[in-house]
């Protein structure tokens, strides 16, 4: 079980992604080589049938698929939250997100990691090993920033890597039957996080409606669900405050 002392240690965390551009067309126009590379894997896709993209266009293959490949997406929002003690039994939770041009957030982002390191504090998400932390490590590598240690997870065994995933936490060890957030949030009686948009809507905020504000809050909600999980497992109370503004 874990205690509250070590829920305090954590440095929950969530991305928001979306496509490098709003169309194909643009793609193609300004990044010639990545168009290019980004049809060879549709094509791929699209002749083995592969579930999730078989019958799209290319174009809805990019608007679908392009936020979730770091080679073809950009992070739009960064979004982290710590438990705050104010008594010895009672805790608030502070998020901060982080927005603007993406180069912008990257750079914050290692600067959080820093100070992380310096403090011992261990960053804790819900399946961030498989997505953000090295969707977050490529997108630094593009952009030709040096990636910080924490995030060089490939010739490390599992249990080097000093990160908390949700995702790992709520399997007890099993990989036959893992949960999304939203099947974790319900079974363990927390608030889904999804209460307004999902990650298939952030695309469309993003560019068509132009609400990063929205996007933000979408994100600290997100962040919110993680530190409840990791509540629930510490037998402590879960923080039900609604997120109405989210905190730059």
């Amino acid at each position: 079980m874990y205690t509250l002392s070590r829920i305090i240690k954590l440095v929950f965390f969530d991305l928001e992604t979306t496509s490098q551009y709003e169309t194909y067309e643009e793609l193609e126009k300004n990044t010639p080589a990545s168009a290019a590379a980004f049809k060879y894997n549709y094509d791929m896709k699209i002749d083995r049938q592969v579930p999730g993209w078989a019958g799209l266009s290319l174009e809805e293959a990019y608007i679908n698929k392009a936020p979730l490949l770091p080679e073809y997406g950009k992070i739009i929002c960064f979004s982290w939250g710590k438990l705050k003690m104010k008594t010895k039994d009672d805790y608030d939770l502070e998020t901060v997100s982080i927005i603007g041009n993406e180069e912008h957030i990257l750079k914050q982002s290692k600067k959080l990691l820093k100070v992380m390191a310096k403090k011992d504090l261990t960053l804790c998400g819900q399946n961030i090993k498989d997505f953000d932390m090295p969707y977050l490590a490529k997108r630094m590598m593009i952009h030709g920033l040096v990636v910080p240690n924490l995030l060089w997870t490939a010739d490390k065994k599992p249990w080097e890597i000093d990160v908390m995933d949700t995702k790992d936490v709520w399997s007890f060890g099993s990989y036959r039957n893992q949960s999304n957030l939203v099947e974790t949030c319900a079974a363990l009686g927390i608030p889904s996080p999804k209460d307004d948009i999902w990650g298939a809507d952030v695309y469309r905020v993003f560019y068509k409606d132009q609400d990063i504000d929205r996007i933000a809050r979408y994100c600290e909600h997100d962040v919110q669900a993680v530190a409840n999980i990791m509540l629930r497992f510490s037998g402590n109370e879960i923080i039900d405050e609604e997120i109405e503004i989210a905190n730059y």
